[in-house]
């Protein structure tokens, strides 16, 4: 499986975070996980690291996860490809962030098998 140098989560939930982290570590597909709570947090990251994936939430507080993507595209910041990864599996959702170019989408619970899914489909 591929390895990522750092993966950036932007995951505000403290549990989906422990398992996200865990998984990803686990899998042997990142080699440092750093997480941000919400999308300004991530905005203000992503504006100082290149971090080689971003793993993204939809529903957060502050700036949410489409919030984001458009923030990242105001300010030419796409550069970094972006799986998103939440409970929303509503089509509206799934919709708007493909608009945005994303490059998968995943729902949670975060596994080994939809790991090597994404990792097969989009970065091989």
């Amino acid at each position: 499986m591929r390895n990522f140098d750092l993966i950036l989560l932007v995951e505000d939930d403290d549990v989906d975070t422990y398992i996200n982290q865990v998984m990803l570590q686990r899998s042997g597909l990142a080699k440092e996980v750093v997480r941000c709570e919400n999308g300004m947090q991530a905005l203000e990251m992503v504006r100082n690291i290149y971090p080689d994936l971003i793993l993204l939430d939809i529903n957060m507080p502050v700036m949410d996860g489409i919030e984001f993507l458009h923030a990242l595209r105001e300010e030419n910041l796409e550069s970094t490809p972006i799986v998103m990864l939440t409970c929303s599996n509503d089509l509206k959702d799934i919709s708007r962030a493909a608009a945005y170019r994303v490059k998968y989408y995943l729902v949670k619970p975060l596994t080994e098998e939809k790991l090597a899914k994404m990792v097969e489909r989009c970065f091989n």
